[in-house]
């Protein structure tokens, strides 16, 4: 599963119609239809009940259609949340700690560093083993 395939299969089942979908994603109708098939492959059922003249969503599909968009989100929002960290320069600094009280001391020690030193995003480790 791919995220042009989760694109294809979204904007189709928003469309519910193969040549808009084909407009909107800048792609040819036929490579729609295929990524559509392609994913319909892969996960082992219909997703789409086709006809001559319509389109709709099975069961299955609807019930994918929530999932599909929440991979898609996560994986746009992770592009570009990495993206930014990249281009501002940041740097991790992870800090792992076995006692969860520790935190608002970390946190204490933390603020007036992180209010000066702004390309540092902090990772917080609980390690209790």
């Amino acid at each position: 599963m791919n995220t042009q395939q989760l694109e294809c299969f979204a904007t189709l089942a928003k469309t519910l119609n193969y040549a808009k979908t084909a407009e909107q994603l800048s792609m040819t109708q036929p490579a729609v239809s295929r990524q559509i098939k392609s994913l319909e492959n892969e996960l082992g059922t219909r997703l789409f009940q086709r006809t001559t003249r319509s389109v709709t969503l099975t069961q299955v599909g609807w019930q994918f259609l929530p999932d599909a968009r929440q991979i898609l989100s996560i994986y746009y929002r992770s592009r570009e949340w990495m993206e930014s960290f990249h281009k501002s320069g940041r740097s991790a600094l992870r800090i792992g700690y076995a006692d969860s009280h520790a935190n608002w001391l970390i946190s204490k020690i933390l603020a007036p560093i992180l209010a000066t030193q702004k390309n540092i995003a902090p990772e917080l480790i609980l390690d209790q083993t």
